[in-house]
């Protein structure tokens, strides 16, 4: 995927609540997507928070590179969820955007 949109689950969850699921794509068409860690999150907030089920089924997901992951550990702090740091670390390889409301990612 060229100049990818990684969003976190910050974003995902905003959008989630306002019910606003088909924005994402409407936005970025062809550039918007998540990483496996961040869909787990929202999996999380399925379970934990009832956030709505499935409504994210449809965003393509995008596979960290064994570099990518590699350069998590080296450059990013440890007080960063997987999410944001798989986000981050794509965006940042992939000359992509990272969209994320977590102030501690910001």
């Amino acid at each position: 995927m060229h100049n990818p949109v990684l969003l976190d689950n910050t974003v995902l969850t905003n959008f989630a609540w306002a019910k606003c699921a088909y924005l994402p794509l409407e936005l970025w068409p062809g550039h918007v997507c998540v990483t496996q860690a961040v869909v787990e999150e929202y999996r999380r907030g399925v379970e934990e928070v009832s956030l709505p089920a499935g409504i994210w089924d449809h965003l393509p997901l995008l596979s960290l590179t064994h570099e990518e992951n590699e350069w998590i550990q080296g450059h990013l702090p440890t007080y960063l969820g997987i999410g944001e740091c798989s986000a981050i670390a794509a965006a940042f390889h992939r000359q992509g955007v990272f969209a994320s409301d977590d102030l501690q990612a910001r």
